[in-house]
């Protein structure tokens, strides 16, 4: 309980610099000194398969840097080890998501491939949470639209996606 409320302390601290000091070199520094920490603590609690887990779901959450973005690429396709922690379906569409919400290079490719592995339901709604958050305009200006249009043209659970994956804090 303590290592999710300081782990939960440092996603909001992330928060925080995503919100008022996005790109900045403040934020660059920190984001770096918080991943490491993170990565750390997950190595460290290797043995611990629910410490490890919490470590995982943080640092996926914090990861920004080329490094940690090149690592989560690497989880995804097996080359890092995450501590023994198994990146299951929902590890790797939480991996997928936090790549797109950062656009980062081959990430938008991502989504199709992994819809192509995933055919559930969460797998779909995953898939849209992926697409919605990304920083491009023009899709968050459809999606809005969608869900300003009130024609039950989409099921409430893909609209209810859609908001909550539409205007992270740090996308304006």
């Amino acid at each position: 309980t303590l290592l999710r409320q300081a782990l939960g302390n440092i996603g909001t601290a992330k928060g925080y610099l995503r919100l008022f000091a996005p790109g900045s070199a403040l934020d660059h520094r920190l984001s770096a000194d918080m991943e490491k920490t993170v990565w750390t603590g997950l190595l460290a609690d290797r043995d611990n398969r629910d410490r490890a887990r919490s470590w995982l779901d943080t640092y996926i959450n914090l990861a920004s840097s080329d490094e940690a973005i090149a690592r989560l690429g690497g989880l995804l396709d097996g080359k890092v080890d995450a501590a023994g922690v198994e990146i299951d379906q929902d590890v790797r569409w939480q991996i997928i998501e936090q790549l797109n919400y950062l656009a980062a290079p081959g990430s938008e490719a991502l989504i199709a491939k992994e819809q192509a592995r995933d055919k559930s339901e969460s797998g779909q709604l995953s898939a849209l949470a992926s697409t919605v958050i990304r920083p491009d305009a023009a899709t968050k200006a459809l999606w809005l639209a969608k869900i300003q249009s009130l024609d039950n043209s989409e099921p409430y659970a893909r609209l209810r996606t859609a908001m909550g994956a539409l205007y992270p804090n740090s996308q304006a």
